[in-house]
């Protein structure tokens, strides 16, 4: 009969710890950019492959497996045609000639957002991307990559 108590004490414990192993939303994102900050550069490391270009695999790292997909087909569709289909730039750097200084990744106005933003070197532009973020299988992941001018991923690939 007096189990229970401990049992609810060492749960009360250890769920503190249990919470804090889970990667955050902002750490995600941190993550994504920390391995794709040279897409930004005027050079890449030997063997590196953007963003955009990853296996599968890799995107799963990052994305809710509905975006992973469809980014897939889309990019499976612009070699079948030869031609741009529904993406036609860098998803993480809103541009088609990505370029960034002065990055920073916070938390965004909901707990499911976090904000990225950076200056385009050429324009000075202030760049603002909101991601949105989902739990998958207790992990988060990128649902949806929403910009400034109104559209999103999501959109442009055309998932539901």
């Amino acid at each position: 009969m007096h189990l229970l108590p401990l049992r609810i004490l060492i749960l009360l414990i250890c769920l503190p710890f249990a919470a804090a192993a889970t990667e955050s939303n902002v750490d995600l994102v941190k993550r994504l950019y920390a391995k794709y900050a040279w897409e930004s550069t005027d050079s890449s490391p030997k063997g590196s492959t953007p963003f955009i270009d990853a296996p599968q695999a890799e995107l799963l790292k990052y994305l809710e497996p509905s975006l992973a997909e469809a980014l897939l087909k889309d990019r499976q569709c612009a070699k079948q045609t030869g031609e741009i289909c529904g993406l036609d730039f860098s998803p993480l750097w809103a541009s088609q000639d990505p370029g960034a200084k002065d990055l920073r990744v916070k938390q965004g106005r909901s707990a499911k957002r976090v904000e990225v933003s950076f200056t385009y070197p050429g324009s000075g532009e202030r760049i603002v991307i909101e991601y949105e973020l989902a739990l998958i299988a207790g992990e988060p992941r990128i649902r949806d990559i929403l910009y400034s001018e109104g559209f999103s991923l999501r959109k442009t690939l055309g998932v539901k």
